[in-house]
């Protein structure tokens, strides 16, 4: 039902990858399921397809984390794109004449040109993690099996 895979715990049933973490709930049930008496599955690479699976798994999760634009973090999740699109769309700004940060922050003005920016910045930053995930996705085709438990899902290192 589980693997260890470095300092990650993968749930079989569905690729996703439970870090270690006490608060996390998922990491919770991992341990319970360990208590219990059940052993993870040792720590042999994942196949090919396993891997992608993680980077879909992260690309979902970046997806939904927000995006930067206008110096703040602003809300992704699927709800709230849906809001900045319609937003858009009826081409008159926010009603209210502010929209909210993730920090639930007012942000004024809030008129059809902010939102024309969120939306450009939210599609970039889209392309961005789309981009991102497909190099990672050809760079686990290139490496040799062996290799594949190692592979670094997630942004390069800055530098």
């Amino acid at each position: 039902m589980y693997r260890v895979i470095g300092e990650c715990v993968v749930r079989l049933l569905d690729g996703a990858s439970i870090p270690a973490d006490p608060d996390n709930y998922d990491y919770q049930n991992y341990l319970a399921w360990v208590a219990a008496g059940n052993t993870p599955l040792p720590a042999a690479g994942p196949d090919r397809d396993q891997v992608n699976a993680r980077i879909n798994t992260w690309r979902t999760q970046m997806e939904a984390a927000g995006f930067p634009a206008l110096g703040r973090w602003w809300d992704s999740d699927d709800m709230a794109r849906e809001r900045l699109t319609l937003t858009l769309l009826a081409g008159q700004g926010s009603p209210v004449g502010y929209w909210k940060d993730v920090e639930n922050h007012q942000v004024a003005p809030g008129d059809a040109a902010m939102i024309a920016t969120l939306y450009a910045a939210m599609v970039e930053y889209g392309a961005a993690i789309f981009a991102r995930t497909e190099q990672m996705k050809t760079e686990v085709a290139a490496l040799p099996d062996a290799q594949l438990a190692e592979y670094q899902i997630g942004w390069p290192p800055a530098g």
